[in-house]
């Protein structure tokens, strides 16, 4: 009788799995608690989400070791009847596991919570560490995921970790004591000094438990007993990531280029196997290009960065390239920084983050090089050697797949001045049939349509039809990102004291925009942003609301009044004072925008700010108007 009932599951089982007809969940696995180093079976029905009509679906599969970031693995999936399955063994270290299915349609990562795996022992129990690494990939290994930050979550995770497993408390230390003062705002700093303080009276304290003491005593304004233990720390580990740390503090608090020239120099002989070189030279030469001291530059980067990478490059030789100056000395840079992107794209010489996949970094160096070439081409393009810049447009264009609208321009223009009409033609044509229009594209399209017929007859009408499919493109591109969650409600007042709220608001389409006085990227997009609330400005069902948030120092309100009032911008700010809307919202970073449909839906969400102001308003306008 066992071996009938053994035998039926096994036929249950491969009936499941072969003929891919039953997938009651859109997410499922078998075993049910699957353990490292076991194959896993993962079942998913795309039916009523973004990739419900896709051809081809693939997953990707990040797995968290613990409190750092994760490390991607691809998963094959196969489409069985109604349904995708796909078969992953997690690595010998895997705690918690968070799958994402991807293709041509869009990303569907359940909504910004993500599909997660678990792992258990041999028993079926959790693993110790599995909560607490969970804990982290919502808090703060959330990027690649493309999660919703979730403090409140993490927290959870984190406490029931540390019932199950109070050994685990040492191992995400950092992570709990970031969240206590977010979760407890009135007493979180007490409970975290407190427990600075049971380790401190210790009898023996370990150097690890010291350098703890002096990075979390600093972080809670506790500065005497910090700098006791940062001293300690320094005389035991004269090299160590503390003494670095500490210097590192001391370069970024010179104003004056040459100091930290000359720091910048003394760190690299004091200390050669560091991760803050990179970066600091990178300071270096902004603060150089900003003074257009282009020859030290040029110097600083030949003769004090070792091992320069294809971007370094790049960003010294286009800001030559765009101010048009010292255009030879910008070729031979960029030369030099195309050989690197091309042996990095061959084969990579930097460390690959774990989180991308093979493939995702491949991308990335196809990137650089794609960037480095258009910045050579350019200065040719400028010192009217044209026909030589030829090639290397037609590389980065490929290469970029004309997603890039500045290189897109550059490449027409460098087409129309060679007389090259019939290729400029159909360049501007694929170009704007994609949706990537600037006014230079147009242009180039007229000016090439006229020079290949021989007159503007019909050029209007097929114009007019070219726009129209690419805005369908963009349109099609946009409702891949889509989302449909409930825009959690918030209560704030605004700069005059008026109190603003969701609810109020309800039956109007909102934009939300979330940013800071002292975040660059928000005040770039400040022109773009001002020309959105101008364009719809007599339209009554829409309304823009910038919410001030993560604002530092003393009498923030009048600071930000000042600053919008400075910035000449008819923004209607509410004061997210406490951070409590920013992190209903999951922002990870700012500028971070949310479109809110008349229903109090989240409908798409927006993360950083290209630099194109046109593109900006473009996108919020498609938006807006496909939620009429």
């Amino acid at each position: 009788m066992r071996k009938i009932f053994a035998f039926s599951l096994l036929l249950c089982f491969v009936f499941v799995l072969g003929c891919g007809e039953q997938f009651p969940e859109k997410f499922s696995y078998l075993p049910e608690k699957p353990q490292t180093n076991q194959e896993i079976i993962i079942k998913y029905n795309p039916a009523g989400t973004n990739l419900e009509d896709a051809k081809d679906i693939k997953a990707l599969a990040y797995q968290f070791y613990g409190a750092e970031m994760p490390v991607a693995k691809e998963i094959l999936l196969k489409k069985k009847g109604k349904g995708w399955i796909g078969a992953v063994t997690p690595d010998d270290s895997t705690l918690v596991m968070f799958v994402n299915f991807k293709s041509e349609e869009g990303l569907d990562n359940n909504e910004e919570a993500g599909y997660k795996i678990i792992l258990a022992d041999a028993e079926g129990n959790t693993l110790a560490g599995a909560l607490g690494a969970m804990a982290y990939a919502v808090y703060y290994g959330n990027y690649p995921i493309k999660i919703k930050t979730d403090a409140n979550l993490a927290f959870e995770m984190l406490q029931k970790e540390f019932v199950s497993f109070p050994e685990s408390k040492s191992k995400f230390n950092f992570l709990y004591w970031s969240l206590l003062p977010r979760i407890d705002k009135e007493n979180g700093k007490s409970i975290v000094k407190a427990e600075l303080d049971s380790i401190a009276s210790l009898k023996d304290i370990s150097l690890e438990n010291k350098i703890l003491l002096a990075t979390w005593y600093g972080r809670i304004n506790e500065t005497k007993k910090a700098e006791k233990y940062k001293i300690e720390v320094i005389e035991a580990e004269p090299d160590g990531e503390l003494a670095q740390g500490d210097r590192f503090a001391e370069f970024r608090s010179f104003k004056n280029v040459d100091k930290k020239i000359e720091s910048y120099i003394q760190f690299e002989k004091d200390f050669p196997n560091n991760n803050y070189s990179r970066y600091m030279s990178s300071l270096i030469l902004s603060d150089l290009l900003k003074e257009k001291r282009f020859d030290e530059a040029e110097n600083f980067l030949n003769n004090n960065v070792s091992e320069p990478n294809s971007n370094i490059y790049n960003t010294v030789a286009w800001d030559m390239v765009e101010k048009g100056i010292n255009l030879q000395t910008a070729t031979k840079l960029a030369e030099k920084g195309i050989a690197i992107a091309r042996k990095d794209l061959e084969m990579p010489i930097g460390d690959k983050p774990s989180y991308l996949t093979d493939k995702e970094w491949r991308e990335n160096q196809k990137r650089n090089l794609g960037m480095i070439l258009d910045t050579y081409a350019t200065a040719l393009l400028k010192m009217d050697e044209v026909e030589k810049s030829l090639p290397f447009f037609e590389e980065s264009v490929e290469l970029l797949n004309k997603s890039d609208k500045e290189i897109n321009d550059h490449y027409a223009e460098a087409l129309i001045k060679t007389d090259q009409n019939q290729k400029a033609y159909k360049f501007t044509e694929q170009v704007l049939k994609q949706g990537n229009k600037t006014p230079k594209i147009e242009e180039y399209f007229k000016k090439s349509w006229v020079a290949v017929k021989g007159s503007d007859d019909g050029l209007e009408d097929f114009f007019a039809k070219l726009n129209e499919e690419g805005i369908n493109k963009l349109k099609a591109d946009l409702a891949k990102e889509m989302l449909d969650t409930s825009a959690p409600d918030f209560s704030l007042e605004d700069l005059e004291g008026n109190t603003v709220s969701l609810a109020d608001l309800k039956g109007k389409t909102l934009i939300l925009d979330f940013w800071a006085t002292w975040c660059g990227p928000c005040i770039r997009a400040f022109p773009g942003m001002q020309k959105a609330v101008d364009k719809f400005k007599d339209n009554d069902s829409v309304k823009f609301l910038f919410i001030n948030t993560w604002e530092r120092g003393e009498g923030v309100k009048e600071k930000v009044a000042n600053f919008i009032k400075e910035k000449e911008v008819t923004f209607h700010v509410l004061m997210d004072s406490e951070s409590k809307v920013v992190e209903a919202y999951g922002v990870e970073g700012i500028p971070t925008k949310f479109v809110v449909d008349k229903n109090g839906k989240i409908r798409f969400k927006s993360v950083g700010f290209s630099g194109d102001d046109q593109k900006l308003v473009d996108e919020l306008s498609l938006m807006i108007d496909m939620l009429k």
